[in-house]
């Protein structure tokens, strides 16, 4: 939300300068001075001047905002409101082809996967991003602007430490691994016995990081998973045989291949330990009935094709079984879930959203003739 919209060498670009939260945005009127996707997302009306933002903590503000959108679009020869919906195309995109990059690069298939949107601005982009992905799924938890403190809490305690070894799989040292292996069972029991738990309470899963001659960065994978702290009986004359076979295996899990002639090289061993601890009890599933939300208002928004009057529902007015058509735009207390053309989002049992595409819309056919002029 914070990156920066600016002119480079005649393109526009987004990012990778980010205004933060101090100025933040210009919208934030706490001093900002350079336009946002933030504040792209107000001139798009995604966002209201006129909302509580951020639970009613402070509002945001317009002033300066399209004069900032109106300078791009002078350099680029449009409207501020061009200016800002190509902005935030060029965000959407930049982060498609993030999701691209690293699923491509493990052979993941991203139409095969459900999204999941947290943080605050997350869940405003989240539905294009799958529509371009071809994902048909996105799930939007109701403590998404929370969700990593939320993970945080609700983690089971937990310690990963690693040192480093180097030696050929068919030359390890015994003793030195027995060594490192026991120095980090050591630090581990400290840990947990200074958070008051037990050392047979602990789960120890004892890993080598390995890869073949040559390549630049290794795989770790368990080579021994026990209950407790200091049994390293696995640790004998055979460890490095199976060590081999459990490295090529993980190997081709995630590259689609092994070279069966060649000696992989032990980079580190790891130990990593934790503790189950109780979690909270988190209702699931859809047993309420389905019915459409009552829409507490309408305003003009830009939601890839064009302004038009887009239908706001407030968080505060939905139970489990409401349903959401698309285009639409629900306002939570700290963050703003946009449910795009062909989309449709229903609440579960948890109060969740889940988003669902009926109707197959291009992304890429989205652009300033069609979805940007007023």
């Amino acid at each position: 939300g914070g990156s920066i919209c600016h002119i480079n060498n005649g393109e526009l670009e987004v990012g990778p300068a980010s205004a933060g939260s101090e100025p933040g945005p210009i919208c934030y009127g706490r001093g900002g001075v350079k336009p946002t996707i933030t504040d792209a997302l107000l001139m798009l009306g995604i966002l209201c001047a006129e909302s509580e933002f951020a639970g009613g903590s402070f509002a945001l503000r317009r002033a300066g905002v399209e004069a900032a959108f109106s300078e791009i679009g002078k350099q680029m020869g449009y409207s501020a409101q061009e200016a800002a919906f190509d902005c935030w195309r060029i965000v959407n995109a930049n982060m498609s082809e993030g999701v691209r990059r690293i699923t491509a690069g493990k052979g993941v298939d991203p139409r095969d996967m459900c999204m999941l949107a947290y943080g605050g601005n997350g869940p405003a982009f989240a539905a294009i991003q799958a529509e371009d992905l071809g994902i048909d799924k996105v799930l939007v938890p109701k403590a998404s602007p929370a969700f990593s403190a939320l993970g945080t809490l609700v983690a089971d305690p937990s310690i990963d430490e690693e040192r480093s070894y180097l030696a050929p799989a068919d030359s390890i040292d015994l003793h030195r691994l027995t060594a490192l292996w026991d120095d980090l069972a050591t630090r581990a029991a400290k840990y947990f016995a200074d958070a008051r738990f037990s050392v047979d309470q602990v789960t120890a899963r004892y890993q080598m990081n390995m890869r073949y001659p040559g390549q630049n960065w290794a795989l770790s994978f368990d080579i021994n998973v026990s209950q407790g702290l200091g049994d390293l009986s696995f640790v004998h004359d055979s460890i490095g045989q199976k060590a081999v076979e459990m490295f090529n295996k993980r190997h081709m899990e995630e590259y689609g291949h092994i070279r069966e002639h060649e000696v992989p090289e032990v980079t580190g061993v790891r130990l990593a330990t934790s503790v189950k601890t109780a979690s909270p009890m988190v209702t699931c599933g859809f047993t309420a009935p389905s019915v459409t939300a009552r829409v507490a208002k309408t305003r003009r928004a830009n939601l890839g094709d064009g302004y038009k009057e887009t239908n706001i529902f407030l968080a505060t007015d939905l139970a489990p079984g409401h349903a959401v058509p698309g285009p639409a735009i629900i306002e939570e207390t700290f963050t703003t879930i946009v449910v795009y053309p062909g989309w449709r989002a229903v609440v579960d049992d948890a109060g969740d959203y889940e988003l669902t595409r009926h109707q197959r819309v291009s992304a890429a056919g989205i652009g300033p003739e069609s979805g940007s002029r007023d």
